[in-house]
C-alpha cells in the first residue's frame, strides 16, 4: 500500500504532459485499494485549484477534469504593423542617407544646396534615423515627444530608394517633346499619343484659317486701298465717270413747271434745239436716272 501511494503522488508531481488521461485514472482505481483512490482524488482536486486560481473548484471525490491547453498566437494585423514600420524605418533611412551623401557630395563641390527637407521623428524610443539627424543634421526644434531637422536632400528623380510616389522634378519638362509636355510628368504612352492628335488637330484648324474667303478678301482689299488713298490725300470714294460729264455740261434748275438751263449769253441766239440727256437724281437707297426732255427755244 505505501509503494502504491508512493507511485500515485510521484505522478501527480510530474509535469502535466506526462499525467495519465481520465481513462487511466479509473484503470488504477481499480488495483488500487480503497483508502489509496481517495487520497489520489483529494490530491488531484487540489493541484488542479493551485493551478487555476480563478476557475471554479471540483467538488471532493468528484473525478478530475482536464483542461485543454489554449494556443497563444500572435494576431495577424499586430504582424502586419510591425513589417509596416519596418520597411517605413527602411525608407527613412535610404532618404536620410541619400541626404547625407548629398551633403557632402555639394560640400566637396563647393556648390551650394540646393533643396532641404524636414524630419520630424518622435523621441520615446532611440532608432537610427534619430542618431543620424543628431549627428548630420541641423536642429530646427525640440519638445519632449518630439524633434524636428532639417537636411540637405538631392532632387527626388536622383534617389534610387526611398521615394515617394507621386512626386516630380519642377524641370521634368526639359528635353521632352510638345505631347509629352502637354500630356504631363506622369504621363504614359497613351496620354502622350492622345496630346499629339489633339495638337495636330489644332494646328490643321489655324492653317485652314490662313485661307481667306471672298468676304474677307474684299474687306482686307478696302482697308488697303482706304490706307492708300489716305496717305496720298485722294478722295475716299469714286464716282460715276457719266454723271460727272452730265453735270459738268450743263446744270438745271427747276424754274415754273419745269427745268430751266442756265447758259451763257453767246449761247441764247443758237437756234432751237431738243436733245435728250439723263440727268442722275440721288436717291437715298439707290440712283434712279430720269429721262429729262429740254427745250432750247429761242426767245427771238
Amino acid at each position: 500500500m505505501q509503494s502504491t501511494k508512493r507511485k500515485a503522488s510521484s505522478e501527480l508531481a510530474s509535469p502535466q504532459q506526462k499525467r495519465l488521461r481520465l481513462g487511466d485514472y479509473k484503470d488504477d482505481e481499480r488495483a488500487l485499494p480503497t483508502g489509496s483512490t481517495q487520497g489520489l482524488t483529494a490530491t488531484s482536486s487540489f493541484s488542479t485549484a493551485s493551478q487555476s486560481p480563478a476557475g471554479p473548484q471540483s467538488p471532493p471525490g468528484s473525478p478530475l477534469r482536464r483542461q485543454s491547453p489554449q494556443p497563444n498566437h500572435p494576431s495577424t494585423s499586430s504582424a502586419v504593423e510591425v513589417e509596416e514600420e519596418e520597411e517605413a524605418d527602411d525608407e527613412l533611412l535610404c532618404r536620410i542617407q541619400s541626404g547625407i551623401e548629398y551633403v557632402h557630395e555639394q560640400q566637396s563641390k563647393g556648390e551650394a544646396i540646393m533643396q532641404t527637407t524636414r524630419f520630424e521623428l518622435t523621441t520615446k524610443s532611440p532608432s537610427p534615423a534619430l542618431d543620424l539627424l543628431r549627428r548630420h543634421a541641423t536642429l530646427v526644434h525640440t519638445s519632449t515627444t518630439h524633434e524636428v531637422y532639417e537636411l540637405g536632400v538631392p532632387r527626388p528623380d536622383w534617389v534610387t530608394a526611398g521615394i515617394l510616389t507621386g512626386l516630380h522634378d519642377p524641370q521634368w519638362w526639359l528635353n521632352k517633346t510638345v505631347a509629352e509636355v502637354k500630356a504631363g510628368p506622369h504621363a504614359e504612352e497613351n496620354d502622350v499619343k492622345r496630346a499629339q492628335g489633339h495638337l495636330k488637330g489644332l494646328q490643321t484648324r489655324k492653317n485652314k484659317k490662313k485661307v481667306l474667303t471672298a468676304r474677307e478678301k474684299e474687306i482686307e482689299w478696302k482697308l488697303r486701298e482706304g490706307a492708300r488713298r489716305q496717305e496720298m490725300s485722294l478722295r475716299m470714294c469714286d464716282s460715276d465717270p457719266e454723271e460727272t460729264d452730265d453735270e459738268s455740261e450743263i446744270e438745271e434748275v427747276w424754274v415754273g413747271g419745269g427745268y430751266e438751263s442756265e447758259e451763257s449769253e453767246e449761247e441764247e441766239e443758237m437756234p432751237v434745239k431738243r436733245r435728250q440727256r439723263t440727268m442722275a437724281a440721288k436717291a437715298p437707297r439707290s440712283r434712279l436716272r430720269l429721262s429729262v426732255i429740254q427745250e432750247v427755244e429761242d426767245e427771238n
